[in-house]
């Protein structure tokens, strides 16, 4: 069953949802305003952007068009969930206020296009800074599987925070990176993380023209 409008509406009335144990489909994206929480118990906790569940032993397609979980403003949480599918399983960017102070724990993100995009997005008063990312799994990304960037005119993600980040293409073709830092600027910073990518992939860590000062601390790369 299409869970999009439920999960929708328990957030609109209290503000948070726990996902207990179960596949739940979703057709569109979950957007997490300012404050709000999506809870699992664990990675039998899913949250499905496809039509079809997670197989190991069939290589992806990748049909999803839209972010799985979008997080727009402030002070949410994502954590204890397993994500399958999506455009980006998991995207922060400032769309009703600024971006900050988000958490991403515990999570895996199964046969996304991209794992978690931090955007920029459209206009500095809405940054992306100082989100915090940890102990989370992407696995066979289609492109990348970190990806921060900036939309047009905002600014680029700052001072965000990646620890315990794995990145695994198991035998999946990938065309990016494992991490791809195209326009991030001051203090971004990325310790323990690992990127296990496809020959095919461009490089397991790669620093754009508009990305400086950050700090990697202990990364693991292989192809």
């Amino acid at each position: 069953a299409d869970s999009t409008n439920a999960i929708r509406a328990a957030l609109a009335a209290s503000g948070g949802v726990l996902v207990p144990p179960g596949r739940f489909r979703i057709t569109d994206t979950i957007q997490l305003g300012y404050g709000q929480a999506l809870i699992g118990v664990g990675e039998r906790s899913v949250i499905q952007a496809r039509e079809a569940p997670y197989d190991h032993a069939a290589l992806p397609d990748y049909p999803s068009d839209f972010n799985a979980v979008e997080l727009v403003d402030g002070y949410a949480l994502v954590e204890n969930l397993r994500i399958v599918g999506g455009a980006s399983g998991v995207k922060i960017y400032g769309a009703t206020g600024p971006a900050v102070r988000n958490v991403v724990r515990n999570v895996s993100i199964w046969d996304a296009r991209n794992g978690i995009t931090l955007d920029g997005y459209v206009t500095p008063d809405r940054p992306c800074y100082w989100n915090w990312i940890t102990d989370v799994f992407i696995g066979r990304p289609a492109h990348n599987g970190v990806l921060l960037t900036v939309e047009t005119n905002g600014d680029t993600p700052n001072a965000n925070k990646f620890t315990r980040v794995r990145v695994y293409s198991l035998a999946a073709p990938l065309t990016g990176c494992g991490f791809f830092l195209s326009a991030a600027r001051f203090q971004n910073a990325f310790t323990d993380c690992e990127a296990n990518l496809h020959p095919g992939g461009q490089a397991c860590f790669r620093l754009g023209a508009f990305t400086d000062e950050t700090c990697i601390t202990n990364f693991y790369a292989e192809s």
